[in-house]
């Protein structure tokens, strides 16, 4: 079995070939299609490759998919025998990498089908576009603020509440070259977001009933429901609840020395950002539910117990997030009698 290491940049790519722990040889390729399919090819018997997670890594996975075994795209946190090495070079890597194949010492990095992988890049433009649009707003408004224009309410985002700000500024200061173009700006990105939301819409579409049914928890909103979704992508490839509470940023670390807790739990640093933002954002939606539900029920008997916003946000999206996990292995509307033992206080 040919082991192979391949260390990708974006001009070069870098490989080994290890076989039976020793490396082979080593090459060097350019970091297209063709040439990347020719080299590998060209290496005779079965062969499994292995690349570190990083931008050109799903390139590199459905450029030799049916040309090799077996693509593994790994996590670079846990190589430490290529991140802690002294030698950091790029053959080295590749070799290093090689090796780790060989020993079975890599930790997978799951990568969607080609289609949820389209779904969650739209996703992620459109996220992308809302943080662009926001810091054009905070930017047009911190230029009234300092001019002593506090303007609280969104009226300075449409043309007339802008129109009547620049004319109190024109009048006070004189000039408003610099609030015209933020107001550009700020149309373009609007224009933007509109645009990528189409888009996402269009990915969607062969996902509408599994959405509907994200839609039906409480709290849970379009953009939550297909966030949720395209990050989670397989839901079977967690095994427990608190594998997903980990990936999404609400589990904590803790430390056992000799049968004796060392320090107190703290947060782990390695979790899905965005994730644990969307739940936050529907944890934060469903407290504020008029309809009565089990979840909007939990929350409010956490806030009359005295937990601080904080560990009321965290209870009801670790709840969110394992209800749509059950959602996905086993596709059905939210139902409280059929979740109830998911929505028990823990």
């Amino acid at each position: 079995m040919n082991c192979i290491g391949l260390d990708v940049h974006q001009t070069s790519t870098f490989g080994s070939v290890v076989r039976e722990g020793r490396e082979v040889f080593r090459f060097e390729v350019e970091t297209q299609t063709e040439s990347l399919q020719e080299r590998i090819g060209q290496i005779k018997g079965a062969k499994r490759v292995a690349v570190e997670e990083g931008n050109l890594s799903d390139w590199c996975k459905r450029t030799l998919e049916g040309i090799v075994k077996e693509v593994i795209i790994c996590d670079p946190r846990w190589n430490r025998l290529i991140s802690e090495g002294e030698d950091k070079v790029d053959p080295v890597d590749a070799y290093r990498l090689g090796l780790l194949l060989w020993l079975g010492q890599l930790r997978p990095v799951y990568h969607a089908n080609l289609e949820l992988q389209q779904l969650k890049e739209a996703v992620i433009s459109y996220w992308q576009s809302s943080a662009d649009l926001t810091r054009a707003k905070n930017r047009l408004k911190s230029q009234f603020a300092r001019r002593g224009l506090a303007i609280k309410d969104g009226s300075l985002y449409r043309a007339e509440g802008f129109e009547r700000a620049r004319q109190q500024l024109e009048e006070s200061w004189g000039q408003t070259q610099i609030v015209d173009s933020l107001f550009e700006q700020l149309s373009f990105f609007r224009q933007q977001q509109a645009e990528r939301l189409r888009h996402l819409r269009q990915q969607q579409r062969s996902h509408l009933p599994i959405l509907k049914q994200l839609r039906s928890i409480p709290g849970v909103g379009p953009i939550v429901a297909v966030t949720f979704f395209s990050f989670i992508g397989d839901p079977w490839r967690f095994p427990n609840k608190r594998k997903l509470w980990k990936y999404c940023g609400l589990a904590v670390k803790q430390a056992l020395s000799a049968g004796r807790r060392k320090g107190y739990p703290r947060r782990s640093q390695q979790y899905n950002r965005k994730l644990k933002h969307v739940l936050g954002i529907a944890a934060q939606a469903a407290l504020r539910c008029q309809d009565g539900n089990l979840l909007t029920e939990t929350g409010r008997i956490l806030v009359q117990q005295g937990s601080d916003a904080s560990c009321v946000r965290r209870t009801l999206s670790r709840k969110i997030a394992v209800i749509g996990w059950s959602i996905m292995k086993d596709p059905q509307p939210y139902r409280e009698e059929v979740h109830e033992k998911t929505n028990s206080i823990s």
